[in-house]
């Protein structure tokens, strides 16, 4: 029981650690987390809870979710133990797990019941959270209508938060995919006059909403104005060597291509290709982007329409899915064998306890065995030690008395023949009579039980055979 607590309590404190940095460095809590070595075999509450540390690391480290299916004991766990704060969390994390899965809805329905729970207990900040997930969610499933109700609640809940502004800008963003061009500026506005007012207008967060205000004025038909808060935004990007230059410089080119300045626009696009990061590429909607400008500023410069940028875009993207798949491939057969060959080693590592276990038993019996058979031999040598000193002493009393013994028998010997000769050399009457009653005794004309001595044959039979008769009279007494 003591091992068992002292492993639960070094199990806590691994987990305690990971929690300490799961926000700020989600891949240092999963390494953490991998010291312990077998978590299934922790208590539950031990358990529940390294998931739930696990499973907040792979959310803020933008992993897949899809094999955390243990949320789901963590959620039942915190649940029926009312531990409100963690079931709140463990709601959350197992709607991602869902999501990752593809079961959408239940993924809503879990943000929605953690939603209840934050409600009964006023727990804003909670609610918040679940607000968050749900915007994300929705902004992941393009569902434009489940975001501005979510998006629109985050504004209502949490107006003292640094993303308050930030709300604003993705209440535009959904009113501009809306098509809403008033409600779609107006959010912008709002969102930019809020970081000015809390004097956050020298962050990134700032300039990036300031971009995309100058994209929703661009598709608004309002490009002059557009061109104005871009080039607002790409001078803080240059100067900071951001990678939203090349974004930039990619929109000036659409504003200047909408105004038919199809010089700036080529100059500006050239300018985009030349400092696009290496990561854009394996974006596929940002190559989508770069490819479609480019073939539109091709036919607008050199009035041919051609496909070759398209078929190497198309090329590039169908190999590097390929490759993709192979390595995913390639990575679960890894892990299929590296499970499997985990599994083998348990299953062996069971069988040899198994065998240790039958062994110990084994050589316990058998030690026990002997051991008893050993006291059993003990204790009959030592009964025949005691019965050759009983007989030795025996044996030295028969011989100490042999000599009394002797006198005895021959007193009594000589006297009967010492009789039978009186009578034979004596011819009287009665001596002839005693003789003729000896012949008789021979015949066996006369009982023999009236001539004997009792008390003198009792004393014969006490000597020869260890005082039976004495022995005899006290039992029967």
């Amino acid at each position: 029981m003591v091992c068992h607590s002292c492993d639960r309590n070094k199990a806590e404190d691994i987990i305690s650690s990971a929690e300490a940095v799961v926000s700020e460095n989600p891949d240092s809590a999963l390494l953490i987390l991998q010291k312990i070595k077998s978590p299934e075999n922790l208590p539950d509450s031990t358990h529940a809870h390294y998931w739930i540390v696990y499973g907040q690391a792979d959310y803020n480290a933008s992993r897949s979710m899809a094999d955390d299916s243990m949320l789901l004991f963590s959620m039942k766990y915190y649940t029926d133990t009312k531990n409100v704060k963690k079931q709140i969390q463990s709601y959350r994390l197992a709607a991602q797990y869902k999501w990752w899965k593809r079961h959408k809805e239940d993924a809503y329905d879990l943000l929605e019941t953690g939603l209840r729970v934050a409600e009964s207990v006023k727990d804003t900040d909670a609610m918040v959270n679940l607000y968050q997930s749900l915007s994300n969610l929705s902004e992941k499933d393009y569902d434009i209508e489940r975001s501005l109700i979510y998006t629109k609640k985050l504004i209502e809940l949490d107006s003292l938060s640094s993303k308050y502004a930030e709300y604003y800008s993705d209440l535009g963003d959904i009113y501009f995919y809306r098509n809403q061009k008033d409600s779609s500026l107006a959010a912008f506005e709002k969102g930019l006059h809020i970081a000015e007012e809390r004097k956050t207008t020298a962050t990134h967060s700032y300039y990036n909403m300031l971009r995309d205000y100058a994209d929703a004025l661009n598709e608004f038909g309002e490009s002059q104005k557009a061109i104005k808060y871009q080039k607002n935004a790409l001078n803080f990007y240059i100067k900071n060597k951001y990678d939203e230059e090349s974004l930039s410089y990619f929109s000036l080119s659409i504003y200047y291509l909408n105004i038919h300045q199809i010089d700036s626009a080529d100059y500006y696009m050239n300018l985009a290709e030349r400092s696009r990061p290496e990561y854009f590429k394996d974006d596929l909607a940002l190559g989508n982007y770069y490819i479609v400008q480019r073939i539109l500023l091709d036919y607008a410069t050199k009035g041919r329409y051609g496909i070759r940028n398209i078929a190497l875009f198309s090329n590039y993207f169908f190999a590097d899915y390929m490759d993709k798949e192979k390595s995913i491939i390639e990575k679960s057969k890894t892990k299929l064998y590296l499970e499997q060959r985990n599994l083998n080693l348990k299953i062996e590592k069971q069988k040899t306890g198994i065998i240790l276990l039958i062994i110990s038993i084994t050589l316990i019996l058998t030690i026990g065995i002997s051991f008893y058979s050993y006291r059993k031999k003990e204790r009959k040598i030592i009964q025949k030690e005691e019965e050759l000193e009983t007989i030795n002493r025996l044996l030295s009393t028969a011989t100490n008395n042999n000599d009394k013994d002797n006198r005895f028998f021959k007193r009594i010997l000589l006297q009967q023949l010492g009789i039978i000769r009186l009578a034979a050399t004596s011819s009287t009457a009665q001596n002839q009579d005693f003789l003729q009653q000896m012949t008789r005794i021979t015949n066996k004309d006369v009982p023999i039980d009236t001539l004997l001595v009792w008390d003198d044959l009792y004393q014969v039979i006490d000597s020869i055979y260890d005082s039976f008769y004495s022995k005899l009279i006290a039992k029967l007494r």
